[in-house]
Parts: structure tokens; sequence; C-alpha cells
């Protein structure tokens, strides 16, 4: 989901449904032409299982690390992060 997307109303209306389940937003910052621009993001899946949602953190942010760093984390963890999530559940 793009949380960018939709009228004024709508993506109010999905930012607050994101933050109610627990999920933080952080800004990503784009290099453009002009410069940077911010985006708002949730790196978030949201996962079914049966009844039950489970959400997953997809950004694998630590200190000290350049954002380059957090990304290249990320794209490596996310296979991980999704097999533990079904083993823990």
């Amino acid at each position: 989901m793009n949380p960018q997307q939709g009228s004024d109303e709508e993506q109010r209306q999905l930012i607050e449904a994101l933050l109610d389940r627990g999920l933080q937003p952080t800004n990503l910052s784009i290099r453009t032409n002009s410069g940077f621009s911010q985006k708002l993001i949730f790196p978030y899946a949201i996962v079914n299982k049966g009844e039950k949602e489970i959400n997953i953190n997809l950004l694998q942010q630590r200190m000290g690390i350049s954002p380059e760093e957090v990304l290249n984390n990320s794209i490596q963890n996310i296979e991980y992060a999704y097999i533990s999530l079904f083993v823990k559940s």
C-alpha cells in the first residue's frame, strides 16, 4: 500500500489505521535532480495466518550504520524475517 495515494482524507485514514496497528513510519530520503525529497513510508508487511494478523518490520535499523547499510541489511534479512515469523507462530 502507498499511504500517499488517494485524496488527503484517504491518506489520513490509511495512516491512522497503520498507526493504530502499531506500525511506525519512517522518513525516506530520495535523491532527485534538484536535491533530496522526503517520503513517509511504513516499512512493514502484514501477514495473515488464519484469523491472526502479524506485522513484520522489514527495515532492520541499527545505530551507527549508514542508511545504505540499513537498506542492504534489510534486503538481506527479509527472507529470515518471514521464516522466523512462521516458525514462531
